[in-house]
């Protein structure tokens, strides 16, 4: 018996289709590859630029120090008084020279507050029940500082205190003739916390100033030959 042996039929073989670009297509290619290695290539030269600027700036960087505008003696027209003195407030720094050139600093001093209608602490040293004999007190909080005596022959002290030339005006401009260092005003704090009426050179000293004036609106002055300065105290 013979056996009939069926083939099945080959399967018909895939082709790969051959993809032909047209010149205008290869051309637009060839442009973007270039396109995009020229950005890639500027990309990473911006950024090694800027870290280089940024390593330079970091090198030169001052940090900003902290605003002394106040204590820097302005002696500018517009800072001083109509008697020449120049205006201080809470918080500047006055000074004396030894030349117009200030390459000598003798003295300075800076009011870092003002107490208006001051009350004298109850005690039994306070003169007149501590009140005031013209009105009002008014105390300054005063640091100061004096330069060494290097033998140039001038004064190094500095007589912001009781024994200092301080003068009282008016709101109106009046020179008030009255004395602003009563003694009510002198006894009216303990000893230790007054400021000392004389400092002698290459000193430091801090303390209260209190005196003794008819209003609370005028201003308070302390003169010397070198010239003033005043304290409005509104």
């Amino acid at each position: 018996m013979n056996e009939n042996t069926t083939q099945s039929p080959q399967q018909p073989r895939k082709t790969r289709k051959t993809i032909s670009l047209k010149p205008w297509q290869i051309l637009v290619a060839v442009i973007a590859v270039v396109a995009i290695t020229i950005a890639c290539t500027v990309t990473v030269t911006m950024v090694v630029r800027d870290g280089k600027a940024r390593n330079e700036a970091a090198k030169s960087y001052i940090k900003p120090q902290t605003d002394n505008t106040n204590n820097d003696e302005d002696t500018s027209e517009s800072q001083k008084s109509k008697r020449g003195n120049l205006i201080k407030h809470i918080g500047d720094t006055a000074s004396t020279c030894a030349d117009t050139s200030c390459s000598t600093l003798l003295t300075q001093w800076k009011v870092t507050n003002i107490t208006l209608d001051f009350q004298c602490p109850v005690s039994d040293y306070a003169y007149n029940d501590g009140k005031p004999e013209n009105g009002h007190f008014v105390a300054f909080d005063i640091e100061a500082e004096t330069s060494a005596d290097n033998g140039d022959g001038k004064d190094h002290s500095i007589y912001l205190g009781n024994s200092g030339p301080w003068t009282y005006f008016t709101k109106d401009g009046t020179q008030w003739s009255g004395n602003v260092k009563s003694m009510s005003a002198q006894m009216c704090t303990p000893e230790e916390q007054r400021f000392p009426s004389t400092m002698q050179p290459g000193s430091k000293a801090s303390g209260k100033i209190v005196f003794d004036v008819p209003s609370t609106d005028g201003v308070l002055a302390f003169t010397l030959g070198v010239g003033g300065w005043e304290y409005p105290l509104e």
